[in-house]
């Protein structure tokens, strides 16, 4: 899941993006209307009935800031990525690739390129160790190499190759941690560091990391409200924890507490983290999962048939397929 960002405060009217094309047609090299008009199209092809047309013309701008401005920090962002599922991927992907063999020790491009090739992992560690030979105290090319292997860990095939790339992750969010200044940005990946030590089998360390976590969570821009996927995820890796000792009242408070939350792009989107819940009901606490399903259903408006399901095979003594919500 990638987590997008507001770049600007305000988006373009339709007037508004044709001057900007009309701007580029006359100066290609004009960035600003060219990263207006990025996050102009990226809104319309997500919000529009008839999007397509929309993330066409998104798709051919970013080939060209990849074709001619590789290094520009904007490129390295989450708005320029084209996903493997969508037209151009392969065509930015070989244009990423040949900027990246092209620029020897251009480290902005070698980024760049690793993060738009997030989706997938080995191509983009090799780009980011390629830039961290260059430079070892970049804190962004050791969130990349993190990154890198959290996504594996996620699409892992057995729990051993889970916890294996779990333990690469934790040691490449670790290294990012002691390097990284900013009080801020390390208190944003403490969700990371949680959830792979967990995964890692770290238990003192996603204790660590989740507790403080819930200490000191993110205040959302606008609503000053504590970030819903941080409330989520640690209370579910605490839950877990105490589940692993032993303690299934903690456990359960825990699973309460992980729904707590008003939503956030990810749970309102894919849902709630099952893998607590699937642990309960090993311990046939059926009663506290329903529950939970219920309280989830406040912010997961989009899954409620996900939900019924689930709180109907719960009810008939049936074990839910909890799918893809079993995600670590």
């Amino acid at each position: 899941m990638v987590r997008m960002v507001t770049h600007h405060s305000t988006e373009l009217s339709e007037a508004e993006a044709a001057d900007a094309e009309r701007a580029l047609a006359h100066d290609p090299d004009d960035l600003p209307a060219r990263v207006d008009l990025i996050e102009y199209y990226l809104s319309r092809s997500v919000t529009s009935p008839a999007g397509a047309p929309f993330e066409e013309k998104r798709e051919q701008h970013v080939l060209w800031l990849i074709a001619h401005h590789p290094d520009y920090e904007y490129a390295g962002t989450p708005f320029v990525r084209i996903l493997p599922f969508q037209p151009h991927y392969a065509e930015a992907k070989a244009l990423w690739l040949q900027k990246a063999a092209s620029v020897g020790n251009n480290v902005a491009v070698l980024s760049n390129a690793s993060s738009a090739l997030s989706f997938e992992p080995q191509t983009s560690r090799e780009l980011a160790n390629r830039a961290l030979a260059l430079r070892p105290g970049d804190p962004k090319l050791h969130e990349l190499l993190a990154d890198s292997f959290e996504r594996e860990m996620r699409d892992a095939d057995s729990t051993q190759q889970r916890q294996a790339a779990a333990k690469k992750a934790l040691e490449a969010w670790e290294a990012y941690e002691a390097i990284e200044p900013r009080q801020n940005e390390r208190y944003r990946h403490y969700l990371d560091l949680a959830n792979t030590a967990y995964e890692a089998d770290d238990l003192s360390k996603a204790k660590r990391y989740a507790t403080e976590l819930l200490a000191h969570p993110q205040l959302e821009v606008g609503t000053n409200e504590p970030n819903g996927d941080e409330i989520h995820i640690a209370n579910t890796v605490l839950g877990r924890i105490a589940l692993r000792g032993g303690d299934i009242e903690e456990a359960k408070r825990r699973l309460h507490a992980s729904a707590s939350t008003k939503g956030s792009p990810v749970l309102d989107s894919y849902g709630p983290r099952m893998s607590l819940a699937a642990e309960l009901l090993d311990h046939n606490e059926k009663e506290a999962v329903v529950s939970y399903l219920h309280e989830c259903s406040r912010f997961w408006q989009d899954g409620g048939d996900e939900l019924k399901q689930w709180e109907s095979d719960i009810q008939a003594g049936r074990k839910p397929n909890f799918g893809e919500n079993l995600r670590p």
